[in-house]
């Protein structure tokens, strides 16, 4: 799946962290079926983990494509 441009709230991105811990892929296979750049992916794993991740902060991220 392609990566776009998308802005996801806090509660998605904390169903994706979910869904990822649920599953049994590796970090890079997830973010390429979910669409989501793995930097991106990793970003918002490391904040929602230290309790820090605001909307507010968040909200600044935007997806961009990656090329392969």
């Amino acid at each position: 799946m392609p990566h776009s441009k998308t802005r996801r709230g806090r509660d998605e991105r904390i169903r994706l962290m979910d869904a990822y811990e649920a599953g049994g892929l590796t970090q890079c296979h997830f973010c390429e079926q979910r669409g989501v750049a793995y930097s991106t992916f990793s970003y918002w794993r490391k904040r929602l983990s230290q309790g820090t991740a605001t909307d507010a902060d968040i909200e600044r991220l935007i997806e961009l494509p990656v090329f392969q």
